[in-house]
């Protein structure tokens, strides 16, 4: 009695851990393609051209545009209120 509990034990538990490899077999095929891409990718394309066109660029022209709005509206109220005033109006109608 306790050599068919040890066995169906031993066979359940051999089902559960061929279970945790299934995720790696059932995605092998669609994995393997994104990552070839991805190193096709860094073979033939320049990273600094990446950097200037990618995140970089990016907080390079917000860190500008901020500039340019901080200038607008440093010490200049009037142009404030006429545009709070525009907003509103807008608003409104």
């Amino acid at each position: 009695c306790d050599k068919s509990k040890m066995e169906k034990f031993s066979k359940f538990s051999n089902f559960i851990c061929s279970l945790l490899n299934l995720n790696f077999l059932s995605t092998f095929g669609v994995n393997y393609y994104f990552l070839l891409l991805g190193g096709k990718l860094i073979d033939f394309v320049d990273q600094g051209w990446l950097e200037y066109y990618g995140s970089q660029k990016l907080y390079i022209l917000m860190k500008k545009e901020a500039m340019i709005t901080q200038k607008i509206f440093n010490n200049n109220m009037m142009i404030f209120l006429t545009m709070f005033l525009i907003w509103i109006v807008m608003l409104i109608f």
